[in-house]
């Protein structure tokens, strides 16, 4: 007989030879899987050695560590600790930056917004929020033509990515804005 493995997700590997399924299960023949190793990884980057930890803290050395400690230290009241937590995370993972203008962020101009509604069945998860400036986040809930065109004037001269903030827009069930004036 053929030696093979049994994987319950194969959707990580790469097969050469046909699949064989006993009572549901997919067979891999050993001889035809292929792992791939994983992008975007660095081993330079750990918390246990010198090095390592000094490439995390040039990362970090992007944002603003005053507006860090700030959000550490003042967590939204009525939201819960993954809420708060993940907003931290967004503010390193966005570098401090509008997740649509490229903006740096201040405190008093800044909103964490939900790519999808709690009332929609969105949650608090890293995912599922980002970082935009105020004005951007009424940009992306504005309805009335008026209302979208007096952000629009306001937001004059803001380099805004249209197709980031169409894709927001559609999300919470608003219609599309043109980046033609």
């Amino acid at each position: 007989g053929k030696v093979g493995l049994l994987i319950n997700n194969p959707t990580y590997f790469y097969v050469a030879h046909p699949l064989f399924a006993i009572k549901g299960r997919v067979l891999f023949p050993i001889v035809s899987v292929k792992n791939q190793p994983p992008k975007n990884f660095s081993q330079d980057i750990c918390n246990y050695t010198e090095n390592g930890r000094s490439k995390i803290h040039c990362y970090l050395q992007l944002v603003d560590t005053q507006i860090l400690s700030s959000l550490m230290q003042n967590p939204v009241g009525n939201r819960s600790a993954e809420y708060n937590d993940n907003r931290i995370s967004l503010y390193v993972g966005q570098q401090g930056k509008c997740f649509i203008s490229g903006e740096t962020l201040i405190p008093d101009n800044m909103e964490v917004h939900h790519k999808r509604s709690q009332s929609d069945g969105g949650n608090d998860g890293y995912g599922n929020l980002i970082f935009v400036t105020i004005d951007i986040h009424r940009l992306i809930h504005a309805t009335k033509r008026e209302t979208i065109e007096s952000y629009m004037k306001k937001l004059d001269g803001v380099k805004i990515d249209f197709l980031k903030l169409n894709k927001l827009r559609k999300l919470v069930g608003n219609c599309e804005i043109s980046s033609n004036k």
